[in-house]
């Protein structure tokens, strides 16, 4: 994690503008619940994560959050989380701890994974993110009723184009 050398994001990340859906997701960070972020490829799911962790990182310690992208590596939730453990020495049962698992769907069995962790550690706030939305979908309805919050990150509205661009325009 960038965050725990610089105390901040990637620049790339930082540079670009907050998603109308960010404020909603973080009106959910004090609710137990899985946060679940799906949407088409290219919509800014990754980026929209990374504005998260950096909004918390104004609150919260940065060893507090961990970002893992199974784009990069197919491993266990469970051996994740015991490597984070051991790198940051933090007691789950008692810190909060932010987990942000980014294209989720690539990892077989993993609402099965996620189920258990969520029972045990009530400390630890899940967001999740994949691209294969009907499939996360199905997923969290079978394995995570009552336990996830979902999400749809469709592509840029108008209003949302006009920011990026730097456009001013009136909102009314």
């Amino acid at each position: 994690m960038p965050w725990w050398t610089t105390s901040t994001i990637p620049k790339e990340f930082l540079k670009l503008e907050r998603r109308d859906l960010f404020d909603e997701l973080i009106s959910f960070i004090k609710d137990k619940q899985i946060i679940t972020l799906t949407g088409l490829r290219r919509t800014g799911k990754t980026v929209l994560l990374h504005h998260i962790i950096d909004h918390l990182l104004k609150q919260f310690p940065k060893e507090n959050i961990l970002y893992y992208n199974f784009d990069l590596f197919d491993e266990t939730i469970e051996n994740i989380l015991e490597y984070y453990q051991d790198k940051v020495k933090l007691d789950f049962k008692k810190e909060k701890i932010f987990v942000f698992l980014d294209e989720i769907q690539k990892r077989d069995n993993w609402e099965n994974e996620l189920k258990v962790l969520y029972d045990n550690f009530p400390n630890i706030k899940f967001f999740i993110s994949g691209s294969s939305s009907l499939f996360i979908e199905k997923k969290t309805k079978e394995s995570l009723a009552g336990r996830s919050f979902s999400f749809i990150l469709k592509p840029l509205t108008f209003k949302e184009y006009l920011k990026l661009k730097k456009v001013s325009f009136d909102e009314k």
